[in-house]
């Protein structure tokens, strides 16, 4: 269990790809004067929202079909765009917050702290990380409700809950590492940015 494959790998590279992306679109922000923040922030964060959608349609095509057994037949279905569309708008238990409501608010956070602050620099460097912040977490659960969708269609019934073994994994996750629960019943990661997953319990295995 310990040296089984995270399936964040795919996660880290969409990451980091959105992240490059960043850079490019505050750059829209480096002149501006109170007439036209509004605008130019409405045009980075729907950009943004864009792209973060996007990015996590092929994620979900890549995660849920890596673990989607074959020989289970096809989930015709089953819908990347639809179930993207689904995770954006649903309320997230550990977030606290529902992914699109949020990248609205750091929208307005940043329109209004451009216009009341002496270092729009620092405001510029500021919603980058928050928003790097918000679509790592947001690729994270993508990836990790991509997963037990596809064990769904594969048709289990049960996974085991696995952490990485090592110095930075928390009690609360190290309490839940090797636990096995319903399909339907598994509990909300217990922290932000955890990266925990579920493996499928096969009926071969139990």
């Amino acid at each position: 269990m310990a040296t089984e494959t995270t399936p964040y790998k795919k996660t880290d590279k969409t990451i980091t790809y959105l992240n490059k992306q960043y850079g490019r679109m505050f750059r829209k922000a480096a002149s501006f004067d109170a007439l036209n923040i509004i605008d130019i922030s409405h045009e980075i964060y729907e950009e943004a929202y864009q792209l973060a959608e996007q990015e996590a349609i092929r994620l979900v095509e890549s995660v849920y079909g890596s673990y989607r057994r074959q020989d289970e037949g096809t989930n015709e279905s089953f819908d990347p765009v639809s179930f993207v569309l689904a995770l954006v708008l649903a309320y997230n238990p550990v977030t606290k917050y529902v992914f699109k409501n949020e990248i609205d608010r750091k929208r307005a956070r940043f329109a209004e702290s451009m216009l009341a602050s002496s270092t729009p620099a620092e405001e510029i460097a500021l919603a980058k990380r928050l928003l790097a912040a918000t679509n790592a977490q947001f690729m994270d659960d993508v990836t990790f409700d991509s997963l037990i969708q596809a064990y769904k269609d594969n048709g289990a019934e049960k996974v085991q809950w696995v952490t990485a073994v090592d110095d930075r994994r928390c009690k609360k996750c190290a309490a839940l590492h090797g636990k096995i629960f319903p399909i339907d019943k598994i509990p909300p990661k217990p922290h932000i940015h955890c990266r925990c997953w579920v493996r499928e319990v096969r009926k071969s295995d139990a």
